[in-house]
């Protein structure tokens, strides 16, 4: 009860604010005293509590609670236990727990950390150019969803890796123009001619609202094509 507690309840008080001026939540069902866990070098054979993959082995609460801590109440907060279906809730702590509370940056090498730099510094690029060429036309802009991208493009790549060779994104509205040119890989010269061509033919600023592109990839994504 205690461990899935944790997994229930630790998004609550997770520390998800990253100038830390938020009072953090005092959860009350996070502690294990409510369970009538008060001895914290008592041991547990941790198989069916954790999901840590090493098998049977002995942990003192002090541990156990150290760790489920480190993994549902630190820089992230996982909340899935309302999933209506066992299998995916136990998927998702599998999947949590088996990587041991690793840091956000230490499951990204530096070839991806990099690649991540690339693709937000060339959106940011972008956004400027096209406010300075186009400041009167409406478009979306990726402020404050810059996060986006690189989960996109995670993706994409993971798709790849499965062995799926061509992605199709349709959307009621029109993406950012980020996305055009990093991850759909339309030229940056293409996406400020179709803005413009836009403008001028209906003589307005409305957004363009539809979208349709399709890409296709293959295992390699730096040379996925268009």
């Amino acid at each position: 009860r205690y461990a899935d507690s944790l997994r229930t309840h630790g998004h609550r008080a997770a520390s998800i604010d990253p100038l830390d001026l938020l009072r953090r939540e005092r959860v009350a069902a996070l502690d294990p005293l409510r369970y009538g866990l008060d001895d914290p070098d008592r041991t547990f054979d941790i198989d069916g509590i954790i999901w840590t993959g090493e098998g049977h082995q002995e942990w003192t609460l002090e541990n156990i609670t150290s760790f489920l801590n480190s993994v549902y109440v630190g820089r992230i907060a996982y909340e899935y236990m309302d999933l209506p279906s066992k299998t995916e809730r136990q998927w998702f702590a599998k999947l949590l727990e088996s990587q041991g509370a690793l840091e956000p940056t230490a499951a990204i090498n530096a070839d991806k950390r990099k690649n991540i730099h690339a693709l937000l510094a060339k959106s940011e690029v972008l956004d400027n150019f096209l406010q300075v060429k186009f400041p009167n036309l409406k478009r979306y802009g990726l402020e404050g969803g810059e996060s986006m991208l690189p989960a996109l493009d995670a993706l994409f790549e993971a798709a790849s890796k499965a062995g799926i060779n061509q992605l199709i994104l349709a959307m009621p509205h029109s993406p950012p123009s980020n996305m055009h040119a990093s991850l759909m890989q339309q030229t940056n010269l293409r996406i400020p001619t179709q803005s413009a061509r836009s403008s001028e033919t209906t003589r307005t600023t409305r957004v363009r609202s539809r979208f349709f592109r399709r890409r296709t990839i293959r295992s390699n994504r730096f040379a996925s094509q268009t």
